[in-house]
């Protein structure tokens, strides 16, 4: 139990990884372009590198070196993804050893072993985005208290709104089921997602927020690679949240999760 456990841990770990090293290899090279183009040796950058014993003088020895460090964060990500793989892989393979083992006398078909495999991907990707997202939130507290509160009011907003949408669908699909005539006439009608116009409406506000705090606020200066980071993992946050609200398990699981610590606090 204990060595299924740690290879699950081990793969979100990578996962986690991989995730800042797509981060880094967005976000390093716009930041490095901007340095060049001011044709102007950084500080940090001579100053790290002369620790080393490596003299960076020139703007030409400032691109060689940030160079170096692409083919670093590109490999790096490459050995990452490689090993979180594998992993996955291993995880995989004890499955399907264990379905066929223990189940020797019944033919599964081909989509209920496709499903239990999914169910291995999505118990891997939503964690690892739950807890990669979670760092994110406490990085964006230290960093900006206004602006994490203005992400979890978004979250709390999207997630409520979603909720009522998918209760109220339901609730309308269960009226209608006695009567086959009007159930699909209904859907054929309404066959339409309200909820993919709930998400860039609720990012949008949020954008519009945050750059109401900007203007209100003196001596702030924000970065637009973070606005950029902002936006790309607000809307995996809020697909994450759509699938919590799809998935009555993982709900109530995560609220029994957050009763208990509070209860422990």
């Amino acid at each position: 139990m204990f060595k299924k456990n740690f290879v699950y841990v081990t793969v979100i770990f990578f996962g986690i990884l991989d995730q800042l090293s797509n981060i880094s290899l967005f976000a390093i090279p716009i930041k490095s372009i901007k340095i060049i183009d001011n044709d102007k040796v950084l500080p940090l950058i001579s100053n790290l590198f002369s620790s080393l014993g490596i003299n960076v003088v020139t703007n030409r020895d400032q691109y060689l070196v940030l160079t170096v460090l692409f083919i670093c964060l590109l490999i790096g990500k490459i050995v990452i993804n490689i090993i979180r793989n594998e992993l996955i892989k291993k995880i995989k393979f004890r499955k399907l050893k264990k379905i066929f083992e223990l189940n020797k006398e019944t033919n599964h078909t081909k989509d209920f072993i496709n499903q239990q495999l999914d169910l291995i991907d999505e118990f891997i990707n939503f964690r690892t985005t739950l807890i990669f997202s979670s760092i994110l939130l406490i990085f964006l507290i230290t960093y900006d208290l206004l602006l994490s509160l203005i992400l979890i009011m978004n979250c709390i907003f999207n997630f409520v709104v979603t909720s009522k949408i998918k209760s109220y669908n339901n609730n309308k699909e269960k009226k209608s089921e006695s009567d086959l005539n009007s159930y699909f006439l209904n859907k054929v009608k309404n066959d339409y997602k309200v909820i993919s116009y709930v998400k860039p409406c609720i990012n949008t506000f949020t954008m519009f927020c945050i750059m109401t705090s900007v203007l209100n606020r003196e001596g702030i200066s924000l970065s637009i690679i973070l606005l950029f980071l902002m936006r790309i993992y607000l809307n995996k946050i809020n697909d994450l949240i759509i699938k919590i609200s799809d998935n009555s398990k993982i709900k109530t699981s995560l609220i029994n999760q957050i009763k208990n610590n509070v209860l422990n606090i």
